[in-house]
């Protein structure tokens, strides 16, 4: 049995799922369900990967016995990130049972297929491991092929429109998002949604001109996929808190905060989308007298209980009032806080570090950004200019 580049990159791509899915499920710091459910996605990418290996390098031949156990693995990655991606989200995730129920088209398919080809005599299993090799199977095949891709699809699309919804409900509840933002779940999800599209191009390939480039295809999706893992396991090793769960830990409902309600949970009518006046001029003054936002970790519970209204209430109010989510509206006051002192302090060694810190700042490249975003300017640029003035 001889081993080509190609080969060897499987091979060590596939010691490398298995090694990250055993360090994921053997972690003991931060939320375990997480650690184990992304764990056990990298597992079943892994033996799939394997799978395709024994099969490629003729092993099933001398054993057809063996053949197909991990073809139907896939069905459990879109499950399997799902899961994940709602157990990261909500703080009060717990396996219930009817999520297994999520994982019954894999059973019943996996049993029906090792069933009818175990049925198979020795040498019908062989040919039907060699017309899988030679892609010479009957259009019933890549019927189910197809309707697997879209279970996978439809799973990935549904995790990344509820990472979506919690990224909108942080800045309605946050002040600062900055740890608490799951930007590498988007990568990831992104990463696997782009991987398999690339993936099924490939597999298109093979029945068009291009055939003679499908190698070359398949290397390219294997290094790429080596790269993720390789980054993706340096993250873990240096920041394993990376997988330690929602960094959000007061966000108590992300449907709830995301979707605006016209009654309150006890029936009353929640204050009417023409009257927000009142309570806008109300937080003003309090913005105004008691400067809140100064507060790193000021969330929109904390500054609701202050003015004695419901959080609800003060989000709609700068929804719909102003136009703004909360995180907008304290950090605009930061900013505007962080430029007079920028450009009136009579503190000559006053640094930006120092003042993004005293408007309530807790991250460099955060205060930088929204700076940025609100000024046209960067911090420094905008004090120079304002010192030359």
């Amino acid at each position: 049995m001889s081993f080509g580049f190609t080969d060897v990159l499987l091979c060590f791509l596939i010691f490398q799922l298995l090694f990250v899915s055993l360090f994921l499920v053997t972690l003991d710091r931060g939320k375990r369900i997480s650690n184990g459910l992304l764990g056990s996605f990298f597992a079943a990418l892994g033996l799939n990967l394997l799978d395709t290996l024994l099969l490629v390098k003729g092993v099933y031949f001398n054993y057809p016995a063996w053949g197909l156990w991990g073809t139907d693995l896939v069905l459990l990655f879109g499950p399997l990130l799902w899961l994940h991606t709602k157990s990261v989200i909500y703080r009060d995730f717990r396996p219930r049972w009817y999520y297994w129920l999520h994982g019954l088209p894999f059973v019943l398919l996996t049993a029906t297929s090792l069933a009818a080809y175990h049925e198979q005599p020795i040498e019908q299993q062989r040919q039907i491991l060699r017309d899988i090799l030679d892609q010479q199977l009957p259009p019933a095949f890549y019927m189910v092929s197809a309707l697997i891709l879209a279970h996978f699809f439809t799973y990935l699309l549904v995790s990344l429109r509820l990472l979506s919804r919690y990224k909108r409900a942080l800045t309605n509840q946050f002040s600062a998002v900055q740890n608490k933002n799951l930007n590498w779940l988007s990568y990831t999800l992104l990463f696997f949604l782009l991987f398999f599209l690339l993936s099924l191009v490939r597999t298109a390939i093979a029945y068009t001109p291009l055939v003679t480039y499908e190698l070359l295809v398949l290397i390219a999706l294997l290094l790429a996929l080596l790269w993720f893992i390789n980054r993706f396991l340096l993250r873990a090793l240096r920041s394993p808190e990376l997988f330690a769960g929602l960094a959000a830990e007061d966000l108590e409902n992300v449907s709830r905060r995301d979707r605006p309600a016209s009654h309150d949970s006890d029936g009353r009518v929640e204050l009417p989308a023409s009257n927000h006046t009142p309570i806008l001029n109300q937080l003003a003054n309090y913005m105004a007298t008691h400067k809140p936002y100064l507060e790193p970790e000021l969330t929109l519970d904390q500054l609701a209980s202050r003015l004695g209204v419901r959080p609800k209430v003060l989000s709609v109010a700068l929804n719909e009032g102003l136009g703004q989510h909360f995180f907008d509206y304290i950090n605009r006051y930061r900013i505007d806080e962080a430029k007079r002192l920028l450009s009136q302090s009579s503190d000559a060694k006053l640094t930006v570090l120092e003042v993004l810190y005293q408007v309530g700042f807790n991250s460099k490249s955060s205060f930088n950004t929204l700076f940025r975003k609100y000024t046209g300017q960067t911090p420094s640029d905008f004090r120079k200019r304002a010192n030359d003035v």
